[in-house]
């Protein structure tokens, strides 16, 4: 997974780009083929932002989360991108489970063929 961390109207610390990596680390556990994530800190007048985008086969998941710091606001928006991709992974797996018969279905549920 490729990762872009971006600071807007801020600098972002060591110890803020480790800590979004380790969290976003975590993602992988909860789906597997992830494109890339980007996420973007800033200030606000009262606290910090943090939005997160995830690109996953063709999707974009994007969340964003407001705390008092942008170490608050990351735990938050981490939180939400977690949900997401669960909610993501299920709703893949219904429309699979829905999906039409595949071609091998059909042909299993056709009665042999007498050739003689």
């Amino acid at each position: 997974m490729q990762l872009q961390i971006t600071g807007r109207h801020m600098e972002l610390s060591k110890a803020l780009k480790e800590r979004t990596q380790r969290e976003l680390a975590q993602f992988e556990r909860f789906f597997d083929n992830i494109v890339y994530a980007h996420v973007t800190f800033s200030e606000e007048k009262v606290g910090a932002q943090a939005m997160l985008e995830v690109k996953v086969y063709g999707d974009v998941l994007t969340v964003g989360a407001k705390g008092d710091n942008p170490f608050a606001a990351l735990e938050l928006a981490t939180d939400k991108m977690k949900r997401r991709l669960k909610d993501h992974k299920e709703r893949l797996k219904e429309r699979k489970r829905h999906a039409s018969p595949t071609h091998e279905a059909l042909d299993q549920m056709r009665p042999p063929e007498s050739g003689e």
